[in-house]
C-alpha cells in the first residue's frame, strides 16, 4: 500500500493546479474510497497532505485584485471541504482502534 501512497504523492500539475485538484478528488471518488477500510487506512493521509500543499503552494498567495481574492478563497474552501470529506470517511474506519491489544494497560498504570 505504500506504493500506492507514493502515487498520490505523485499528483501534480504545477501549470494547471485545478487540474491536480480535479485528478484527486476523482481518483478518491471513484477508486481509493471505495478499497475498503485498509486501503482507505494507507491512502486518505497522502491524499489530505497533498491537497493541503496544493492550498499552500498555489492558493496562499497575496492577490490585489478583489476579482482574484474572492475566486482563490472559493478554490480554498472547495478544497477544504474535500479534505472534510476523506477525513470523515478515514475516521469512519476507527485506524487506531486496534491498538489496545497492543497496549492493553492504561497509560497509569504503567510503572517506570
Amino acid at each position: 500500500m505504500s506504493a500506492l501512497a507514493t502515487v498520490i504523492n505523485l499528483i501534480r500539475n504545477e501549470e494547471a493546479p485545478d487540474q491536480q485538484y480535479d485528478t484527486l478528488k476523482a481518483v478518491w471518488t471513484e477508486h481509493l474510497s471505495k478499497g475498503g477500510k485498509t486501503r482507505i487506512g494507507y491512502v486518505a493521509p497522502p491524499v489530505i497532505f497533498n491537497a493541503l500543499a496544493l492550498v499552500q503552494s498555489k492558493y496562499s498567495a497575496q492577490l490585489e485584485d478583489p476579482d482574484e481574492v474572492r475566486l482563490q478563497k472559493k478554490k480554498r474552501k472547495k478544497i477544504f471541504q474535500f479534505i472534510y470529506n476523506v477525513l470523515g470517511n478515514f475516521s469512519a474506519i476507527r485506524p487506531y482502534e486496534g491498538y489496545s491489544d497492543i497496549f492493553p494497560g492504561r497509560p497509569h498504570d504503567i510503572v517506570s
